[in-house]
């Protein structure tokens, strides 16, 4: 594998390369938000944005007011996922820290 990727190094450079190429993927995985937090973060500011503008039509479109009833109830599942996949993340990250702390 590392003559596929580091093909102008040799042993140990290649071997050490690796390493340090492992720890920094591993290093970004657990600073940056997972990606499936984004997803739903995403989601929830999207169905917000579209639940602010269905709130200007419902008084006058019964179709808007139902689909209002739908986005909230999606919503608060969203958020109820949200708060359940950040707890989980900042869990293991604050695992992380205490293994580095170690070090």
């Amino acid at each position: 594998m590392s003559d596929r990727y580091i093909a102008d190094r040799f042993l140990p450079d290649k071997a050490i390369d690796l390493v340090d190429e492992a720890a920094a993927k591993l290093k970004m995985e657990m600073t940056s938000k997972p990606s499936a937090l984004d997803e739903v973060d995403r989601r929830v500011v999207q169905l917000e944005m579209e639940k602010l503008s269905l709130q200007k039509a419902a008084p006058t479109d019964k179709g808007a007011a139902s689909r209002l009833g739908l986005i909230s109830s999606e919503i608060d599942k969203l958020k109820t996922k949200q708060q359940e996949l950040t707890a989980k993340w900042e869990t293991e990250r604050d695992e992380m820290s205490k293994v580095q702390r170690l070090r």
